[in-house]
């Protein structure tokens, strides 16, 4: 996440609860973070006016990519210094959305 203190290693199940506390966030960025397709779908839901998510050097687990899908008002998806963006990115279902 970006801010004025410096970046600190968040967990996955932990930047749920910082995002539901930000609705109206429009620009995310997650430097290093873990996290699964239930926390990407997550951040989604509840971040309902997201329009860019950038996305460095993760450790998310395969499948992730599909909870983008829930990110409705995404305009941009930046990935940076990822060797794997995702191994297994999910459910058609999800990625077609």
């Amino acid at each position: 996440m970006t801010g004025t203190t410096p970046p600190r290693d968040i967990p996955g199940h932990s930047q749920i609860f910082v995002v539901k506390g930000c609705p109206n966030l429009v620009k995310l960025k997650l430097v290093g973070c873990e996290g699964c397709f239930d926390e990407v779908k997550a951040i989604g839901q509840c971040c309902i006016m997201l329009e860019e998510l950038v996305v460095v050097n993760h450790r998310m687990d395969d499948g992730w990519l599909a909870g983008i899908s829930f990110c409705q008002n995404l305009k941009t998806l930046r990935v940076h210094s990822c060797r794997i963006i995702d191994g297994n990115p999910g459910l058609v279902e999800y990625l077609g959305k």
